[in-house]
């Protein structure tokens, strides 16, 4: 897709409106591997899935042989690795887009090696391309390095039930997006599984996993996220419903978290019988956000950096150094492209700020989203703050998890053309 110019008209809106969120991709994409194990025939994709979930359900669909490419989808990359070292009957070979030959998976692929799996790099050690050949996995004991990615324990645990030993998983340092290991857990107990988790430790017995039949993704708090960024952006009147959400304690998805952040930014939450409606209120919204630890929910920070920033409120986030790793550098770019705006954001180690420093901005600035889906959604509300409204390159990469992004935000009063 070209790049597309996007301006803001709230005029016409009307006093409500309903928009339809995709489902969870972490969500629906476990529940795949889940219904693969369990011997359930896969049904076609429905609807507009997205792109990370295509590329899992191809990959289990077309007999997990050859060469695989995941394009810049993480979460298949380290799960498919996983699940070809245990199921695969012939050679594959996973791949990637070149952004995804940089992303670490080394210690996923030394613990798998210590049950017993045949993987070997096909380029740079400890990073993809992968070969996997037909080897008989036994479980175990294995310490892993939580630190980086908590994609490598989610991996190893939804094999377990199926290793002849089961598995007993020791993390040796602190996890990054706990709360997504936590959702493979119940998964895994709610399709029948001896489960026990002890703070670093997870013991998984062997056993055969029931079919999740009554289970079904639920709608996604990280698409959410955009829709809150644009509330509270554009100050919007009225109401946005957004059906499908499930709200803290019994959602599984750690960015449920942004009705908590987003309501210190003037956005209100109101629980309705199909899900949530959203509405702004100026005199909610505080004068400094503070600071928020978004170790396990960093995809919420490209959207609640960019919010902070429109709204003038200056923020610290932190444990989220591992954000470097993406599908871009996401500090990095944060950084720059706010620059192009005139905020001026500064990465420190782990942490994200901003205090409120500005300098002159581009004119008509062009918002590069290096390949990076939330980077693209995030920026997006920036047209609301300006009478010129912005440019962003390549919006399709919108798709890989929320693909009727633009349609969606049209009903918010944004326009896109392409440039």
């Amino acid at each position: 897709m070209k790049s597309l110019h996007c301006t803001f008209n709230p005029i016409g809106m009307a006093p409500e409106v309903s928009l339809t969120l995709p489902s969870s991709k972490s969500e629906w994409i476990r529940l795949l591997l889940l219904r693969a194990m369990s011997g359930e025939a896969l049904a076609p994709l429905s609807g507009n899935a997205p792109t990370d979930v295509q590329v899992v359900h191809r990959a289990l669909t077309s007999g997990l042989a050859g060469r695989i490419d995941v394009q810049d989808a993480g979460t298949a990359m380290r799960f498919l690795t996983a699940y070809a070292a245990r199921f695969a009957t012939s050679p594959v070979l996973l791949q990637g887009t070149e952004r995804m030959h940089a992303r670490p998976i080394g210690p996923l692929v030394e613990a798998l090696r210590s049950l017993g799996a045949d993987l070997s790099y096909e380029g740079a050690e400890g990073f993809p391309p992968l070969s996997v050949r037909p080897a008989a996995m036994r479980g175990g004991k294995i310490r892993i390095d939580a630190g980086m990615s908590s994609q490598f324990v989610s991996a190893l645990l939804l094999i377990a039930p199926t290793l002849p030993d089961g598995l007993h998983i020791e993390l040796t340092s602190r996890e990054v997006s706990a709360p997504y290991t936590e959702m493979t857990c119940r998964l895994l107990t709610t399709c029948g599984i001896d489960l026990r988790r002890e703070e670093s430790t997870i013991v998984v017995r062997p056993g055969t996993l029931a079919p999740p039949d009554n289970l079904s993704a639920t709608a996604d708090w990280s698409s959410a996220s955009y829709i809150y960024n644009m509330v509270s952006a554009g100050a919007i009147k009225g109401k946005v419903r957004l059906d499908g959400l499930v709200l803290p304690p019994d959602s599984m998805q750690a960015d449920s978290r942004a009705a908590e952040l987003f309501g210190r930014l003037g956005v209100l939450t109101i629980p309705t019988e199909r899900g949530i409606a959203l509405c702004y209120r100026h005199e909610r919204q505080a004068e400094d956000f503070g600071s928020a630890n978004m170790r396990d929910c960093p995809d919420l920070v490209p959207a609640l950096t960019v919010c902070c920033l429109l709204k003038g409120v200056p923020f610290r986030l932190t444990g989220i150094g591992h954000l470097r790793l993406k599908e871009s550098d996401r500090l990095e770019a944060i950084c720059t492209e706010a620059g192009r705006l005139g905020y001026a954001v500064h990465a420190d180690g782990d942490a994200l700020y901003w205090d409120g420093e500005r300098h002159k901005a581009e004119e008509n600035p062009v918002i590069r989203v290096y390949k990076d889906h939330r980077l693209a959604m995030a920026f997006a509300a920036a047209a609301m703050t300006t009478t010129s409204g912005i440019v962003l390159e390549d919006a399709s990469v919108v798709g890989k998890s929320f693909p009727d992004f633009l349609g969606a935000t049209e009903l918010l009063g944004l326009k896109w053309e392409e440039v």
